[in-house]
């Protein structure tokens, strides 16, 4: 019709826009590229970024190209499939061009080839195809075979020399490496020598300041000199002498030298330390106590140890202080005071230090919660150990009221947590022990003696399957938890289970030989399981105590001791006697029954129900063994 259009006349939309877009995206990618070599850091890395998506883009369009050719135009069948080969491969080379003139400055420049060649081509060869009458002009088979095969010869050449040539760069870098590891051995074992032959001129009449640079700094050889120095009898006064010099060496060592806290070292010591704490003053009101922590905080060892030695340094204490508080507040700097404060001759009574009396540590505790100097993290501690001094005395209500101060003014205090359940339990009230518990292992995940004690509460509930729940957590925690592996002995034995409880006592027993209660109960399980005998018991006691208590007891299991003199040891034991006389009363009557006296065991039994604190494990085993008794 004369009004149709000729379809070989109509114009290729498509491909002039796909040309176009080639174009805008061509000229993108060299301008990246091309700037890449005058740009720095992160503008680079951006520029890069840019080309990279510019390329991926920029050769969508060209497949695109290339299909609308083969598809609206002609183009040899076997131009067709290499043509879909030769465009990826000139893809990657391009990518890789790229990566390499951004990432090496001695890239060299021919690989902006590979950016501005193929496409040009691609775009040519794309065009020819779609307008078959070029093919009169540029015949099929030398022009694909030209165009395609320079594109495959460009791009997999390209490639090949890059792999080849990062995998000889590969190996030089190799090999530089391990030239380099060779000469740092050489240079180590050179100064290695040299130090050796240093230290080896050295004698043990020499100065201590001639062994300092032997002790600390990692030198290999500190441990013989510190074999050689700490027996050095002229090492306290040169040491001494060194302080009064200036030079802090001794401070840093005093342990490993084994000096002693002379006057002079004590005085030498006080000197630098008020020198320290006076130089530590902040510069400016904005300076943080974290940039000069180490000033203060790495003394704090040597401070404690020298006090423990009875060196006066309170004034050394209230110059840093002093110093310390002037940094503006933040958790290390309080940390540090809470620590510093802790140094006060009060603390070492309220801590319990050197076996003090709870009379002596409540006294302690008290002076140093009214002193009105202490931070909050150091009065909770004192009313925590204050806590702990009254339940030394059996004074729970009033430890429980010293814990719940603790844990008012620090909320995650685990130990006083743990501690006022322990009260609590003491109390009989093992509900709200289990509370503590809880809340002591909700802030410290591997508190192993929380564990014990919140499945001690369980047991003595008579929710044994609960209680080895928690000992077996316990003992996870810390594999060597003598009184965890009891407990759960314990719980297997209430609940019947007596050959896993002998497993456990014995285990308890392997652990440490001269427990007498555990080779108790392991005897009792044995017997409950019917496989116990007086030569297993005697093996078990052969490292057993024989003046201490519990022996009267193991002595009456194996014949050696008669009841009542036993019971005469346990009754004339002072202020143990209650305990004593508690364990009499249940060992002797489970014994008793064991042997088949049952009359007598269960007297024995009904004493030590009546004589044990209701919160003893022998209270409990009384109760359960009195149930278990045959008729």
């Amino acid at each position: 019709m004369s009004g149709s259009p000729d379809p070989a006349r109509q114009r290729p939309v498509a491909a002039m826009v796909l040309t176009l877009a080639a174009f805008v995206l061509y000229a993108f990618v060299l301008g990246n590229a091309i700037a890449l070599p005058r740009l720095e850091s992160i503008d680079k890395g951006i520029a890069a970024i840019y080309a990279l998506v510019g390329i991926v883009l920029l050769w969508l369009v060209l497949a695109a190209l290339l299909f609308l050719g083969a598809a609206k135009g002609k183009m040899p069948g076997w131009a067709a499939a290499t043509a879909f080969v030769a465009h990826p491969a000139s893809a990657a080379a391009a990518m890789t061009a790229l990566v390499l003139l951004a990432d090496r400055r001695d890239a060299d420049s021919l690989y902006y080839l590979f950016l501005v060649l193929p496409p040009p081509l691609l775009v040519g060869y794309a065009l020819w195809a779609h307008f078959p009458r070029l093919h009169s002009l540029l015949p099929a088979t030398p022009t694909s075979t030209a165009v395609l095969g320079t594109l495959l010869v460009l791009s997999l050449g390209q490639l090949a020399y890059t792999f080849e040539r990062d995998r000889e760069r590969a190996l030089q870098s190799a090999n530089d490496a391990k030239e380099a590891e060779i000469l740092q051995q050489k240079e180590l074992e050179a100064a290695r020598q040299a130090n050796l032959a240093k230290f080896q001129r050295l004698t043990a009449d020499s100065p201590l300041w001639d062994w300092q640079e032997f002790i600390g700094k990692g030198n290999e050889l500190e441990k013989q000199a510190v074999a050689i120095v700490s027996k050095m009898p002229h090492r306290q006064a040169d040491a001494e002498l060194m302080l009064r010099n200036g030079e802090i060496f001794p401070l840093y060592h005093i342990g490993e030298l084994d000096l002693e806290a002379t006057p002079a070292l004590c005085s030498g010591a006080r000197d630098f330390f008020l020198r320290n704490a006076s130089e530590g003053y902040p510069t400016s009101p904005e300076q943080r106590y974290l940039l000069v922590s180490d000033r203060f905080d790495a003394w704090l060892p040597t401070i404690r140890w020298l006090i423990g030695q009875h060196c006066d340094l309170g004034a050394v204490v209230v110059a840093m202080q002093d110093a310390v508080r002037r940094y503006p507040a933040e958790p290390e700097r309080d940390k540090f005071l809470a620590a510093l404060g802790r140094l006060d001759p009060q603390w070492g009574r309220c801590s319990g230090d050197a076996n003090t009396s709870p009379d002596a540590r409540i006294a302690g505790c008290t002076a140093a919660i009214t002193g009105g100097s202490a931070v909050n993290e150091n009065i909770a501690i004192a009313y925590f150990h204050r806590g702990d001094a009254y339940q030394a005395k059996d004074e729970s209500g009033s430890a429980i009221r010293d814990y719940d101060e603790a844990v008012r003014l620090r909320p995650d205090f685990a130990e006083a947590l743990n501690n006022r359940g322990n009260a609590h339990d003491d109390l009989g009230d093992h509900v709200q022990a289990i509370r503590d518990y809880d809340a002591a292992i909700r802030v410290k995940a591997d508190f192993a003696q929380a564990f014990n004690n919140r499945g001690t509460s369980y047991d003595e509930m008579g929710e044994h399957g609960r209680a080895i729940q928690d000992f077996d957590q316990a003992i996870k925690l810390d594999p060597k938890y003598l009184n965890a592996m009891k407990n759960r002995g314990r719980s297997r034995f209430f609940m019947g289970d007596f050959a896993a409880a002998a497993v456990d006592f014995a285990q308890a027993l392997a652990q440490q030989r001269t427990d007498a209660y555990a080779a108790l109960w392991l005897h009792l399980a044995r017997v409950h399981a019917g496989k116990a005998s007086n030569e297993e018991l005697r093996r078990d006691s052969e490292s057993l105590d024989q003046a201490a208590w519990p022996w009267p007891v193991v002595a009456a299991y194996l014949g050696e001791q008669d009841r009542i003199a036993v019971q005469r040891v346990a009754d004339h034991a002072g202020a143990d006697a209650k305990d004593q006389q508690c364990d009499a009363a249940f060992y002797l009557g489970a014994h008793a029954i064991s042997t088949g006296e049952r009359t007598a065991g269960l007297d024995m039994l009904q004493q030590a129900a009546k004589t044990c604190a209701p919160n003893s494990i022998e209270y409990y085993a009384a109760r359960f063994t009195i149930k278990q008794a045959p008729p």
